[in-house]
């Protein structure tokens, strides 16, 4: 696949003083919020993303659910 073809990724600061990760396709002209990373330190949500992008990818072979904390 060619590399414009890809998503690219990125986290910022967002105004609320936490971190979120955000992407964009190549077809989409605007960065959109990836759900479940937004996170107080930026090692967390950089943690996160690389959980979201493994699940999406299929390699996540069990997912714990723990309900609501």
């Amino acid at each position: 696949m060619l590399k414009w073809f890809k998503p690219e990724y990125r986290i910022i600061l967002n105004r609320h003083q936490s971190y979120e990760a955000q992407t964009r396709s190549w077809w989409w002209p605007s960065w959109t919020y990836v759900l479940g990373t937004l996170d107080s330190s930026l090692e967390g949500a950089e943690e996160k993303l690389y959980c979201y992008l493994e699940y999406k990818r299929g390699r996540v072979q069990q997912v714990l659910y723990l309900g609501r904390l």
